[in-house]
C-alpha cells in the first residue's frame, strides 16, 4: 500500500507539474481522437469502395483538391482556385507524397497547435487542468463536433490564428506597463499579433468580422499608451502600432496579390462568390438565431436541428456571454464579443438555414469558440462555488445573469396564423398560388408538390414570382424545403403576397388525386411563462 510520505508526494509532483500534466493529456488524447476518428469514423479518402474519394467528393472539400493540386504546379486557372488559398496550399505541400491524405498531418498539427495555444492561454485564468478539460469538452463534446476537427475546413486553419492571436494581445494587456519588457519584445510581440490577424484573409476572410474586437482591443490599447505616456513612451508606441500594421499587411496584400493574378481583380474569385450568394440580412437574426438555438422545426420543419438537440452542453454555456462582455478579465470579455459577433453574422447569412448546420456539418463556423465558450463559463461557476469577496460575487452574478437568459430562451413561444389559398395549375410545370387578400407569410405550405430531399433542398430551374411581377432570387430570397408531406417554400423575410406563381424545379411533381392545396403561414413569436407555456409550434396542419 502507498504510505502517506508517497502519497505526499505525488501530489506534490502534481502541484507542480500541472501545466506538464495538461499539455500530455490533451496531446494524449487529441493524438488518439484524431487518428480513430480519421480511420475508423469519418468518410476519409479510401474507406469506401462505393465513395472512394470520401469527402473529397463533397463540394468544399474537393475544391481543396483540387486547388492544393493546382498551386503545386502553378495552375492559375480561376476555376482551380475557388477559396482563398492558404489552406489549400498547406495540402499542396505532401500532395507529391500522398494525394489524397496530404491535409491528414496538417490538420494534426494545427490542432495541437491550437490546444497548446489555448491551455497557455486560458490556463492563467482558470488552471491549466481545467483549461485542458474545457478544451477536450469543447472539442470532442459530441461525435459531431469531433468530427469537424478531423474533416478539411479552412475553420481549423482560421481557429489557430484566433487563438494565437488572443494569446498575443493578453501578452500584450499584461506586459504593456512592464519596465523590464524591452522594445524588442513589444515590437516581436505586436509583428506576431498582426500577423496572425492578417493571415485570416488568405485563410477565411468573412472571420475578418468578428476578429476585429480583438485586433481593436490591441490597437485600442496602444492608442491609449500613445496618448497617455511621456516622449519617449510614444515613439515606442508608434513604433509598435507601424510594425503590427506592417505584418498584418503582408498577408493581406499577398492574397490581394493572388486574387489580382488569378482573377484579374484584387476583390475577385472568393469575394465575388460570397456576394452572389445572397449576403447577410440582419434583420433576419432573431428570427434565425431562434430556429438555429432553440427551435428548428418552427419555420424549417425539421425537428431535432437545433444546438438544443445537439449541443445541449454548448447551448447553456453559451447563456455566461452577455454577462462576460462586462464582468470578466479583458480577455474573456473581448473573446466573447469575437464570438458574439460570429453568431450574427452566420446566422444573419441568408443561406445559413439549421437544416445544413449538422447535416453539412455548417456547425464547424464555431467551433474555434466552443472550448472558449466552455472556459468563460466555468470560470464563473468557479467562482461562484469556490470564491470569496468580489471574485464570488462575478460568479453569483455570472450565474444569475446565465439563468435570467435560460429562462427567457425557456419562456419564448410560437404560433401558426394559417391562411388558406387557391391552388391553380396554370400547365404542367407552373402553378400560382392566390390569396383572397394581401396576406404576410413567412412560408407556403405546398403538400401537393414533391420531389426527393436533394431536388427539393438544392432545386435547379424554375423560379418564383409574387404579386404578378416580382422575380425573386433563388437562396438570397427563398429555399425549399422538403417535408413529410409535400414541400415549403420558405422566405427569409415575412412578404406580402397576394399571388405567388411558381415555375416548377427540375423533379418536382403534382399530386393530382385531390384538389391541390396551399396555405400561407405566418409565424408569431412571444414570451410566456417558462413553467406553463405550451409547447412550440407542432407540424402546420393542412387544410
Amino acid at each position: 500500500m502507498l504510505n502517506r510520505e508517497a502519497i505526499i508526494s505525488a501530489h506534490q509532483f502534481i502541484d507542480k507539474n500541472r501545466t506538464l500534466i495538461a499539455f500530455l493529456i490533451c496531446f494524449f488524447v487529441i493524438t488518439n481522437v484524431y487518428y480513430f476518428t480519421y480511420f475508423f469514423i469519418t468518410p476519409s479518402p479510401g474507406r469506401s469502395l462505393e465513395h472512394p474519394l470520401g469527402w473529397f467528393g463533397w463540394f468544399d472539400q474537393g475544391h481543396y483538391l483540387r486547388q492544393a493540386q493546382a498551386i503545386l504546379t502553378g495552375n492559375l486557372d480561376p476555376g482551380n482556385h475557388f477559396y482563398p488559398p492558404l489552406y489549400p496550399a498547406f495540402g499542396a505541400i505532401l500532395q507529391p507524397i500522398t494525394k489524397y491524405h496530404s491535409f491528414f498531418p496538417v490538420n494534426f498539427g494545427l490542432i495541437l497547435i491550437y490546444a497548446s495555444i489555448f491551455i497557455l492561454l486560458f490556463g492563467r485564468y482558470i488552471g491549466h487542468l481545467a483549461a485542458a478539460g474545457c478544451l477536450l469538452v469543447g472539442m470532442y463534446q459530441t461525435p459531431l463536433m469531433t468530427i469537424q476537427w478531423t474533416v478539411p475546413w479552412t475553420s481549423t486553419a482560421s481557429a489557430v490564428w484566433l487563438i494565437s492571436a488572443l494569446y498575443f494581445l493578453d501578452r500584450y494587456l499584461r506586459w504593456r506597463h512592464r519596465t523590464d519588457w524591452s522594445l524588442r519584445g513589444r515590437l516581436v510581440n505586436a509583428a506576431l499579433f498582426g500577423f496572425l490577424i492578417g493571415l485570416l484573409a488568405p485563410t477565411r476572410p468573412g472571420d475578418f468580422i468578428f476578429a476585429s474586437p480583438i485586433a481593436l482591443t490591441y490597437a485600442g490599447f496602444v492608442t491609449v499608451d500613445f496618448f497617455k505616456g511621456t516622449r519617449e513612451t510614444r515613439h515606442r508606441e508608434i513604433l509598435t502600432g507601424a510594425v503590427g500594421v506592417i505584418f498584418y499587411s503582408l498577408p493581406v496584400l499577398s492574397y490581394l496579390l493572388f486574387n489580382m493574378m488569378v482573377f484579374g481583380d484584387p476583390f475577385g474569385g472568393y469575394f465575388d462568390r460570397i456576394e452572389g450568394s445572397g449576403g447577410i440580412l440582419l434583420a433576419d437574426f432573431f428570427e434565425k438565431a431562434f430556429s438555429h438555438l432553440l427551435a428548428s422545426h418552427v419555420f424549417y420543419g425539421e425537428v431535432g436541428a437545433d444546438w438544443l438537440s445537439n449541443i445541449s452542453l454548448f447551448l447553456i454555456c453559451l447563456a455566461f456571454l452577455p454577462v462576460a462582455l462586462f464582468r470578466s478579465p479583458i480577455i474573456f470579455r473581448v473573446a466573447a464579443c469575437a464570438f458574439i459577433i460570429n453568431m450574427i453574422i452566420v446566422f444573419s447569412f441568408v443561406d445559413a438555414l439549421p437544416t445544413g448546420t449538422f447535416r453539412y456539418y455548417n456547425i464547424h463556423y464555431f467551433k474555434w469558440g466552443a472550448p472558449i465558450v466552455l472556459a468563460i463559463a466555468f470560470w464563473f461557476s468557479r467562482r461562484m462555488i469556490i470564491g470569496t469577496g468580489s471574485a464570488r460575487r462575478d460568479g453569483l452574478f455570472g450565474m444569475a445573469s446565465a439563468l435570467a437568459v435560460g429562462l427567457i430562451a425557456l419562456s419564448l413561444t410560437s404560433q401558426y396564423m394559417l391562411t388558406p389559398a387557391v391552388f391553380r395549375i396554370v400547365d404542367e410545370r407552373t402553378v400560382a398560388i392566390e390569396f383572397p387578400e394581401p396576406t404576410m407569410v413567412d412560408f407556403i405550405e405546398l403538400p401537393d408538390i414533391d420531389a426527393g430531399w436533394q431536388q427539393v433542398y438544392f432545386p435547379r430551374g424554375g423560379h418564383v414570382v409574387i404579386n404578378g411581377n416580382t422575380p425573386l432570387r433563388s437562396i438570397s430570397s427563398y429555399r425549399y424545403l422538403k417535408m413529410p408531406e409535400g414541400t415549403r417554400l420558405v422566405f427569409h423575410r415575412p412578404i406580402e403576397v397576394t399571388t405567388v406563381q411558381l415555375a416548377l424545379y427540375e423533379g418536382a411533381s403534382i399530386d393530382q388525386q385531390d384538389t391541390p392545396r396551399a396555405q400561407g403561414v405566418r409565424v408569431s413569436l412571444g414570451l410566456g411563462s417558462p413553467l406553463t407555456r405550451p409547447p412550440l409550434a407542432p407540424p402546420v396542419p393542412h387544410s
